[in-house]
Parts: C-alpha cells; structure tokens; sequence
C-alpha cells in the first residue's frame, strides 16, 4: 500500500506531518487520549537503572501545551491510556495528573486487576481507547496520541471518531508511522497544539 500524501508543517526545528486527506476530520478533534511513556513522561533513565521504583523521570508535555489544547477543544478533554505502571506514572506527572479528568484514565495495569476484562484488553483491542473517551460524550473526534505501530492499529479498531497521531522521536519510527499511514506524526507532543492551531 503506498504512503498517503502528506503536509509537512515546519515549527522551529522540529517537522509534523498531517495527512492531506485527513484534515477535515482533525479539525473535528475534541478529545485527546494520551499514552505516558514516550509521550507525556520519559522515565527512561529510571529504567535503564534498573531500580524497580522511580528515582527520576520528566514531563514531556507543557503545561502552556495543554493550556493551547485546552483552548482549542473547548476545554480540559483529556484521557490517558496507558501500560505505564499507575504509581510510576502519577508520581512523575504531580500536579499535572489533575488536568486530566480522573474517570478518564485507563491503566492496563490497575484494570487487568480490578475488572474481568481481561482479553479486551489484549494488544489493538480498542477497549482501554473506548473507555477513556466515554467521559467526554458526546464527541466528535479523538485523537489517540502514543507512538507506535500497533497503538495506531488500536485506534483504528476504535472506529471511524478515532484519529492517531504518533510521536515519533527518530527518523526510523517516523518512517514508520508515516508508511502506516497515521493521521498525524510529530517530532514532539508539544508540537500538537500549533499544529491544531495551524489547521483551524
């Protein structure tokens, strides 16, 4: 299948691309489900450290970030899906977390243990995705923000109010993303505010 057509925005330094034929719908986003590791935390150092709890970790997202999404979808619709251990990612993120609206959070984790749901919430199963964007109803779009190949396949079981943008922090998995043909691939979460600007 070949690559869809793509325009590529410019923004400092950094490149994010939008699928050409996909504008109407993105323009149509207000809702925004994000993964953690990768996209609003890098604990990367805790973990190659091996220490079995965090000793060090970083917000990717800024705060003026979301304060711009916030504006541009009418609100705080935030959710977070995401197989980062719960404890790991509330304690990195601090005051942060409180942006996102608390019934609005699915972690694999803490569901797989308190639910019987256990095979939806199996690799591309749409449910975690669902679930974190029922608070918001009705909707138009979501937008599912992570960074791989199979979360862009998760989003696509979601069905046709489902859109992917990958975070891609190298050439290969932007490639990737591309080829797959996400609806949107960034360089940085941060870039996704202006991008939305620039496509109202």
């Amino acid at each position: 299948m070949p690559r869809p057509n793509y325009i590529e925005y410019r923004i400092g330094s950094q490149s994010a691309y939008v699928r050409a034929d996909k504008l109407r719908e993105i323009r149509e986003v207000d809702v925004i489900v994000f993964d953690c590791e990768g996209v609003l935390i890098d604990i990367s150092e805790s973990i190659r450290r091996a220490t079995g709890h965090v000793e060090k970790g970083r917000v990717l997202i800024a705060d003026k970030a979301l304060d711009w999404l916030e504006t541009l979808i009418g609100g705080p619709r935030f959710g977070i899906v995401s197989g980062s251990l719960a404890d790991t990612a509330r304690r990195v993120l601090g005051d942060t977390l409180d942006r996102f609206d608390s019934a609005a959070q699915v972690w694999l984790e803490v569901e797989a243990a308190e639910s019987d749901t256990g095979a939806s919430l199996c690799k591309l199963s749409p449910y975690p995705l669902i679930r974190a964007s029922e608070p918001f109803k009705p909707y138009n779009r979501v937008l599912y923000v992570r960074g791989t190949i199979p979360d862009l396949l998760m989003a696509e079981n979601a069905g046709d109010g489902f859109l992917f943008a990958g975070v891609a922090s190298n050439e290969e998995a932007r490639s990737g993303l591309l080829d797959a043909g996400s609806a949107m691939v960034l360089a940085s979460v941060n870039l996704l505010p202006t991008v939305l600007r620039l496509l109202k």
